[in-house]
């Protein structure tokens, strides 16, 4: 025979798979409920298989064998099963979720849950309202999805704080407009991100595509929390063991533009860049911090294979500090200059081994800075198979200023 009960109490302290119902028809009620086994489409002892006992308060049907005497769970009414129960548990199932039917009222989704609502979902819907195809697998707030639906296309693992990574497929516009970028991977994370490889090599590698960005906009505020500290903002390249690379190709000719415009590396930081190119290496800043007009020369180095050359823009000056700088050509070293100044605190020496030619347009003047203290007398040495002139002497009241030779 069939009856209709009510599921008391699910404990099972054998755990065989067996609950307790209330059938008052037949006498079972109050401390004498009659014991229910449950049935399994399928399962294997200590395996497992489909085991899914109905819920405190649900009502069910039994059939009792007659000859044995023992019931035997045959299925939950849905219907029949209160939202509320005065039980000590309030389970979400059996009670139907209201995501299984859609806006015809037409159920679409099948779902396989635990009296927590966890559990499977899978829904078929195709209809003029929405096209809906995907298998859900949820845990509390975190879920796994499948989706083969025309506008979503693609697999989502999701946290409970909205952290995902997802991976989208060909979306089929005709249906509708996508959700996402076509054939990609996104991940997103509220925290940290961590990629660490035991062993091996990590690549990641761009075949024909846009560009590959690594950019960060943290203003500095994370600094004070533990444990990010004072080097939050930055972007950290670091090799512990070996060196670090930046490699450029020339790259393919750009259709639009008819030339080869790769091959180039550049710093840039507002104010000041380096451009690393295959042929020339050049250091630029804008003078006075800001943007230089058309007509100021920045100050700038610049490496080629023909030279180095050092331009101090029209304000800058270039300074040569050491305790010993040697300037050596094969060819020669030329200075110009409306005025070209050589200072020594205590001496100038000029030697060559072949000559030392000083010329000067329209007259040469070798100042002696005796002469400037009154002493009366400078004095020229030459040394080399030039016959010497001798000292001139001349007095203070006639070249007060300074001495010369002619």
């Amino acid at each position: 025979m069939i009856y209709k009960g009510k599921v008391t109490t699910n404990l099972d302290i054998q755990r065989r798979g067996m609950f307790y119902v209330e059938i008052p028809d037949i006498g079972y009620k109050g401390d004498n409920l009659l014991q229910v086994h449950y049935v399994s489409p399928f399962f294997e002892p200590r395996v497992g298989g489909d085991f899914s006992p109905p819920a405190n308060g649900a009502t069910v049907l039994v059939f009792r064998d007659p000859t044995s005497r023992k019931a035997y769970y045959l299925g939950t009414i849905v219907s029949d099963t209160p939202d509320a129960i005065t039980n000590y548990e309030k389970p979400k199932a059996p009670s139907v979720d209201p995501k299984t039917y859609y806006e015809d009222s037409v159920p679409a989704v099948k779902q396989f849950k635990g009296n927590g609502g966890d559990g499977l979902e899978i829904t078929s819907r195709k209809s003029t309202f929405r096209y809906v195809d995907r298998v859900k697998l949820n845990s509390g707030n975190k879920h796994i999805l499948l989706d083969s639906s025309p506008e979503s296309d693609c697999i989502r693992l999701a946290a409970s704080n909205n952290d995902y990574i997802q991976i989208n497929d060909v979306a089929d516009s005709s249906i509708g407009i996508p959700l996402f970028v076509e054939q990609s991977i996104e991940m997103v994370a509220h925290g940290g991100i961590s990629i660490e490889a035991a062993g091996g090599r990590v690549d990641i590698t761009l075949d024909e595509g846009s560009d590959i960005t690594l950019e960060n906009t943290s203003t500095g505020l994370m600094s004070l929390n533990f444990p990010y500290g004072p080097r939050c903002g930055n972007i950290n390249l670091f090799s512990a063991n070996k060196n670090i690379h930046l490699s450029c190709a020339a790259g393919a000719l750009v259709p639009t533009e008819g030339i080869n415009s790769g091959g180039k590396i550049f710093i840039d930081t507002g104010n000041s860049e380096l451009q690393v190119t295959r042929d020339a290496v050049t250091i630029r800043m804008n003078p006075l911090g800001t943007a230089p007009a058309a007509d100021i020369r920045r100050p700038s180095i610049e490496v080629t294979p023909n030279g180095i050359y050092i331009d101090a823009g029209l304000l800058g000056a270039i300074s040569l500090n050491g305790a010993t700088i040697n300037l050596n050509a094969t060819d020669s070293i030329n200075m110009q200059a409306p005025t070209v100044n050589t200072l020594g605190a205590a001496s100038v020496n000029i030697t060559s081994p072949a000559n030392v030619n000083i010329d000067g347009v329209a007259a040469l003047h070798l100042n002696s800075g005796l002469s400037l203290q009154g002493t009366g007398q400078a004095t020229a040495t030459i040394a080399s198979n030039i016959t010497p002139i001798p000292p001139v002497n001349i007095t203070p009241s006639e070249y007060p200023l300074k001495t010369r030779f002619f």
